[in-house]
């Protein structure tokens, strides 16, 4: 796949992700890029099953961290890159640390913006810096 389209895919992607609401386990900010994951690789990405806040909060301090739980789910489908955005490229994946929801997963749209799944419809962008970790899909 080309870069280009690859672009083209992440624009579709995010546009019919406009309106979608967050519902825990399926469309929160480690599902949603999981699903994205899945759409662009055709490969599952086997994310433990979760429906509200408290339960994935406490799969990840069981884990002892998001970083892990993405780690185990994304090995054999791909390849942790480090936390340079600078690396990215359009369509890749990661955590970063934010001010108002901790860690969250993000889809990578470009060095400097990435989506997140906020709480409600539709997405955020924001700058990919304090990035935890970054996976090249």
């Amino acid at each position: 796949m080309t870069p280009e389209e690859r672009e083209g895919k992440l624009l579709d992607w995010l546009k019919q992700s406009e309106t979608i609401k967050c519902v825990w386990g399926r469309s929160d900010c480690s599902a949603w890029p999981a699903k994205w994951v899945e759409f662009l690789t055709g490969k599952p990405v086997p994310l433990p099953q979760y429906s509200s806040r408290d339960e994935a909060d406490m799969m990840i301090a069981n884990a002892g961290s998001l970083e892990v739980l993405w780690g185990r789910a994304l090995q054999g489908i791909a390849e942790p890159i480090g936390t340079d955005p600078g690396l990215c490229k359009a369509g890749d994946v990661g955590i970063l640390n934010t001010k108002r929801y901790g860690q969250t997963g993000v889809i990578i749209a470009s060095p400097r913006l990435a989506y997140i799944k906020a709480e409600g419809p539709g997405g955020g962008v924001i700058r990919p810096r304090n990035m935890v970790q970054i996976w090249r899909v």
